[in-house]
């Protein structure tokens, strides 16, 4: 039997988000689909699904993550988050560390290649 039957509706669920939303700071530094799944009562892997089916869960998932990426930002700049904490939980956002490498050495040539000719 699943889990989140416990809701009577989809606006009881979307009701219950924005409530984590305004209240994660009391437990967690980040708002996170885990944390929503336990104050729902469900699991992380229903919300997703639940995600998938309702396009305004998904509205509010997205500006979970958004407050997820913000705080990440903010709080890493300002050194309260260790900084290879924060570029791990950012590269699940799409953000990753470029390094810019050039090449300086010329390509080899055999001299075996240019002796055929």
């Amino acid at each position: 039997m699943s889990r989140f039957k416990k809701f009577r509706s989809l606006r009881d669920l979307l009701k219950r988000v924005d409530e984590y939303l305004k209240s994660f700071e009391e437990d967690e530094a980040i708002p996170t689909i885990e944390g929503l799944a336990l104050f729902v009562g469900c699991t992380r892997d229903n919300i997703y699904q639940l995600e998938r089916k309702y396009p305004k869960l998904k509205s509010k998932l997205d500006i979970l993550r958004d407050l997820q990426t913000k705080r990440l930002i903010t709080r890493g700049l300002l050194k309260k988050y260790d900084s290879r904490i924060v570029r791990l939980l950012l590269s699940t956002h799409g953000y990753v560390e470029k390094k810019e490498v050039e090449y300086t050495e010329k390509p080899y040539i055999s001299l075996e290649d240019e002796g055929e000719n």
